[in-house]
């Protein structure tokens, strides 16, 4: 059984002291993930209508993008655990400094499994697998009602070692047991 995800924008923004920046990704250029932890698989990206399976056996429809053409699809196979999409790497932080993120992610199990939340960890700033302690993340989980849109901002923080080095945002699906 597979536990469809699919993101449609991932927004940015880091606030430092003086000056703010902004990007946008929406996934239109084909782009995928920049890497995973757990049982995710089928890290795509699509267009059109997309099936899944939902955690109780039964079926649904993604009818398609949230916005423009295209949008990501992954899947957790098997069922169980936390799965992780890793969506942006972001680097160059001092501490102190503020990141928001948010994306659309399509789910239309109101109050149960399957849903998915946005989270993030921190990294070494320059391996992408690196783990550098939980940054944790947005506790509301999609509301189960079709694209729904997820946020968190972050405060980069130092843990005293000086391992922290990059921001790690993620897609994480909750599917039951």
């Amino acid at each position: 059984m597979k536990y469809l995800l699919t993101l449609a924008i991932v927004a940015l923004i880091a606030m430092p002291a003086m000056a703010q920046q902004t990007c946008c990704y929406s996934w239109e250029n084909g782009g995928t993930i920049l890497g995973f932890y757990g049982n995710l698989v089928d890290d795509t990206n699509v267009t059109g209508s997309q099936t899944g399976d939902d955690s109780e056996g039964g079926t649904y429809t993604c009818p398609g993008a949230y916005d423009g053409d295209n949008y990501l699809h992954v899947a957790e196979e098997p069922i169980g655990g936390t799965p992780q999409a890793y969506l942006a790497h972001i680097t160059g932080l001092a501490y102190g400094e503020t990141v928001t993120a948010g994306f659309y992610g399509y789910d239309i199990t109101p109050m149960a499994a399957p849903s998915l939340r946005i989270w993030a960890h921190y990294t070494d700033g320059v391996d992408l697998n690196s783990y550098e302690g939980s940054a944790s993340g947005n506790y509301d989980y999609t509301a189960g009602t079709g694209w729904d849109y997820v946020e968190h901002t972050w405060t980069f923080e130092d843990d005293g070692t000086g391992e922290r080095q990059g921001l790690m945002i993620e897609g994480r699906l909750y599917s039951g047991s």
